[in-house]
């Protein structure tokens, strides 16, 4: 069966019935377990990723890695130009059989079930995503391994989550703990899975999220490390070949234009990479053609590229290549600028026209590319200035990261995971802050959310903190209320209170002085225009139920209050009042109040941009 929808519905009936919330042992318990299937996946889709590698450029079976070294050339000379096509016919087969969300980075997609969706992501995803990840990087797309590993550990966090009737927020929770956790197996990056959950996953961050996305993230990296090793993603020289004038004005100055450079870069892979995608689709509806046409223009780029360097140094993920900058062995400059360039265009012809696959690993040689060329030509500029183009590859590496995903910390935290260089961490930090508000001031969207803009989906990356949420019930509390009996008639209570007095509420009260029910004043009033004021009792008219919250409690514990019990009003009681009912009552907070509220502190809070 095939389907055209990007984001089919998963089936819902019967779930709101079926979802609990499970206890935070409970809870934490089942984020290891998404961590350890996480963990596994991403191992499993290493080595498949290896295997159509090695079946597609050498036509052997076998799983082990060649991301480590330089691709050799082809056994199918030329022809490897078919090589992309071949394996691009297959991704779009099972894309348009089994999981059209399977297509592109997956991280939007992601995004999308987190946001839109109450987290819910089809179980089918998973497969359809790692067979068609692996065979694209495998067959020569220049994709990244970071955007599928995602989506696979998200499917299967949500897969989880449905199987034990997790509630939305629990669900939502092991969503982005999924997708850490296969960032973190994936690059042995286990603070940069966490830090890519808070930055892009995560609605909310607090104890109750930030926890499981913990456990199931060092999880999933101890299980990646146990199978794959310890060592970094990049092992770059020895710390002294690196000298103090790393750290100097100059070299920080230049890291700084750098960082401008990075950010115009990384507008014009956005840029480049949504005209692509766009155009595509106005060639043709046709999902085989659209794809052909693509990779075949790729395969060209792969065989213009190896005839120049020797090696494909643009296929897949290119990790090998990376490692060759980073050591210094790729450092001349028409090199580095025409693989940049190579690199640019691969990258949006693969993504734009079907492929199934990520932008990290992309970013990464875009950023060390464009780095070690920018230190390059600065070094024959200014050849006693101590530059290291080794040096400026990694920085140019977070900057690209940092500008395409919007995601600062993510991009420092990783790149430093990846390369462990840690004496350029302020030049680097400064790059990344830079790069990312170039890219701002000319795009607001990043790589991810451009896609769901598309969609008619906007989002925001600035998710606002409502710091007035921990503020007190008591700050936002009317005080304008009156105690009256429930049988009072409405005559009797104008007379009592005014028709003119400034009381918003009516508190039905017992005879022991306990609130009962919260009387909207205009419900009063409505009762004296109908006529019926002079034989109606106060509990004949619309009295409304209510929950009592504490002065003292923050305004998101009463909202939650107010959310589970399903009443629109609260009944504000002393601190050290006794167990409910109190006799006490030092407010009132009704629903409507609080949304003017939300509304005044936004605007305190909000930049107005």
């Amino acid at each position: 069966m095939s389907s055209d929808t990007e984001n089919p519905t998963p089936r819902t009936s019967g779930r709101q019935e079926e979802e609990h919330e499970a206890q935070p042992v409970i809870f934490c318990l089942i984020a290891i377990v998404v961590g350890i299937v996480t963990g596994i996946g991403a191992i499993a889709f290493h080595h498949l990723i290896s295997f159509f590698h090695n079946v597609f450029f050498y036509g052997r079976l076998a799983v082990d890695s060649g991301n480590e070294t330089l691709l050799e050339p082809s056994i199918w000379g030329p022809f490897v130009v078919l090589v992309p096509v071949i394996g691009g016919l297959g991704v779009v087969t099972l894309t348009r059989t089994f999981a059209p969300e399977a297509r592109g980075s997956g991280v939007p997609e992601v995004i999308d079930a987190v946001y839109f969706r109450e987290g819910l992501i089809r179980p089918v995803v998973a497969g359809a995503k790692s067979l068609a990840s692996a065979l694209s990087i495998g067959s020569g797309a220049s994709v990244g391994r970071e955007g599928p590993i995602i989506q696979i550990g998200a499917s299967l966090a949500s897969s989880i989550a449905r199987l034990v009737h997790l509630s939305t927020w629990q669900r939502i929770t092991l969503i982005a703990a999924g997708a850490g956790g296969g960032i973190a197996a994936t690059f042995n990056t286990p603070l940069g899975g966490v830090m890519f959950a808070i930055e892009l996953m995560l609605p909310e961050l607090s104890s109750r999220t930030f926890l499981p996305v913990v456990l199931s993230t060092a999880t999933a990296a101890y299980i990646g490390r146990l199978a794959l090793g310890m060592t970094p993603a990049f092992l770059i020289p020895a710390p002294e070949a690196v000298t103090a004038a790393t750290l100097g004005v100059h070299n920080i100055l230049a890291m700084s234009v750098l960082g401008v450079a990075c950010g115009l870069a990384s507008w014009g892979f956005i840029q480049l990479q949504s005209v692509t995608e766009t155009g595509f689709e106005r060639l043709t509806r046709n999902h085989y053609l659209r794809h052909t046409a693509g990779m075949l223009m790729v395969g060209f780029i792969l065989l213009a590229v190896q005839q120049f360097s020797g090696h494909y140094h643009v296929a897949g993920a290119s990790y090998a290549t990376i490692s060759e900058i980073l050591h210094g062995n790729l450092v001349a400059l028409q090199l580095l600028v025409f693989l940049f360039v190579a690199k640019l265009f691969a990258t949006t012809l693969s993504l734009g026209s079907g492929s199934s696959g990520g932008i990290f690993s992309p970013a990464l040689f875009l950023g060390a590319t464009l780095g070690a060329a920018f230190g390059t030509a600065l070094s024959i500029i200014w050849p006693g200035a101590d530059i290291n183009p080794m040096n400026y590859a990694v920085v140019g590496m977070a900057s690209i990261v940092g500008g395409v995903t919007g995601a600062a910390m993510t991009a420092i935290v990783m790149v430093f995971e990846m390369t462990r260089d840690y004496v350029i961490i302020i030049p680097l930090i400064i790059a990344v802050a830079i790069s990312i508000g170039v890219r701002r001031g000319l795009l607001n969207e990043t790589i991810y959310t451009i896609k769901l803009a598309r969609r008619g989906k906007h989002f925001s990356s600035e998710r606002h903190r409502n710091l007035f949420l921990l503020r007190h019930a008591e700050d936002f509390m009317e005080e304008s209320f009156v105690h009256l009996a429930p049988d009072t008639l409405v005559d009797d209570a104008f007379e009592r209170i005014g028709r003119d007095a400034d009381v918003n509420y009516v508190l039905l009260t017992n005879g022991v002085g306990i609130v009962t029910a919260v009387l909207p004043f205009s419900e009063l009033l409505n009762a004296e225009h109908e006529g019926n004021a002079h034989s109606m009792r106060l509990d004949e008219l619309d009295a409304q139920d209510f929950v009592f919250v504490h002065a003292n409690n923050i305004l998101s514990e009463a909202v939650k209050q107010l959310t589970n019990a399903g009443v629109l009003y609260a009944v504000v009681i002393p601190d050290q009042s006794e167990e409910p009912p109190p006799t006490q009552v030092l407010g009132v907070l009704d629903k409507d109040h609080l949304a003017d509220s939300v509304m005044e502190q936004f605007r305190t809070f909000s930049t107005g941009g």
